[in-house]
């Protein structure tokens, strides 16, 4: 595996597993889910946001997070060129980016199937008892 291969992977991870936990965030008090979606929808000017949007969204308040880090002596310009940077690249590797996520969310979709086949089975055991 090339090295652009291995950082398109890396990405498709991240990017899945960023989004699976802001879905998550759905489910607990203090997620911070509605900000996280009013930032989003700030960023894509749109009040419909896709699942799509939200992942490349994620991904570029990730990746810029981690580039700017530890790096609050950068002049505005020099923190803009690596916001402009990162997102220029990320716009180009999202297509594969997107396609190896897709192998990935079918391999947890199956995983989420075998899960409601085996509770189901386990509710109505316990119910029978």
């Amino acid at each position: 595996m090339n090295e652009k291969e291995m950082r398109i992977k890396a990405l498709a991870h991240r990017g899945l597993d960023l989004w699976l936990n802001l879905e998550l965030s759905k489910f607990r008090p203090d997620g911070g889910y509605e900000e996280v979606e009013k930032f989003l929808s700030k960023r894509f000017k749109t009040e419909n946001l896709n699942p799509l949007l939200e992942v490349l969204g994620l991904l570029e308040m990730a990746l810029i997070e981690d580039a700017l880090k530890g790096k609050d002596y950068f002049t505005e310009e020099e923190r803009e060129h690596v916001i402009k940077e990162i997102i220029e690249q990320l716009t180009t590797d999202f297509p594969l980016i997107v396609k190896e996520m897709e192998k990935m969310a079918e391999n947890i979709n199956d995983k989420i199937s075998q899960f409601k086949e085996l509770a189901e089975k386990y509710r109505e055991k316990e119910g029978g008892n």
